[in-house]
């Protein structure tokens, strides 16, 4: 488990699917029952899952999360602490973000070039 901030995460192993999702659950019943004894209220509409497998296989739709009796979306990136993580371990949707960002970056600094002295920019 990783506490950040008013951020938790939290990582499960398990060698199936019915034993990942089995110990996501129980995790989840007990997290909710240490936030109610702490009088914490967690915002169930930005709670959400990621499934890593070495495997890209697909699992049980059957199976799901639920916290405090309401189903957990998966989905298929996330950010944390400034990364974007993809469920595939692929770094493409944090290199475009990068990238987008750097390009902002330059592009405001070229237009800046014909107003600003080299040692101000």
């Amino acid at each position: 488990m990783v506490i950040y901030a008013d951020d938790i995460n939290v990582f499960i192993e398990a060698y199936t699917g019915t034993e990942l999702y089995m110990k996501a659950n129980n995790i989840t019943h007990a997290l909710s029952k240490w936030l109610a004894a702490n009088e914490l209220i967690p915002n169930i509409t930005k709670t959400c899952y990621m499934n890593f497998s070495p495997h890209q296989r697909q699992t049980d739709d059957d199976n799901f999360i639920t916290f405090n009796d309401k189903k957990i979306a998966r989905v298929g990136s996330i950010k944390f602490l400034g990364l974007i993580i993809q469920e595939n371990l692929n770094w493409t949707l944090h290199v475009n973000h990068v990238r987008k960002q750097m390009s902002l970056g330059i592009f405001a600094l070229h237009k800046l070039r014909r107003y600003l002295s080299l040692k101000l920019l």
